[in-house]
């Protein structure tokens, strides 16, 4: 049977090993979502002094958007999807005489 002091210091160990995964892992996430994201403030400074409202929208998608744009894109460029895909559009040119 094992001493309490070791129990005890194998619970600490695994949670400082714990802890050092989820920092960097923040760190990780922190570094992206700030390259990522741009400030408001960023493009306001080019207003007048006098502006009184001031409103920016971001256009650009999320993350997470852009990553299931990327999926999307690898699924259209496979070979079963183009050859499906010409065979649509073959049967279209044929049906309508275009």
């Amino acid at each position: 049977m094992m001493a309490a002091w070791m129990v005890y210091a194998m619970v600490i160990s695994a949670l400082i090993g714990l802890a050092a995964v989820a920092a960097v892992v923040a760190v990780v996430l922190f570094l992206l979502f700030r390259e990522v994201s741009r400030p408001g403030e960023e493009t306001a400074k080019f207003l007048p002094a006098d502006t009184q409202v001031y409103l920016s929208i971001n256009l650009r998608p999320g993350v997470g958007q852009i990553m299931d744009a990327r999926g999307f894109i690898a699924i259209v460029q496979t070979d079963d999807f183009l050859d499906r895909r010409d065979d649509l559009l073959d049967d279209f040119e044929d049906e309508t005489g275009i």
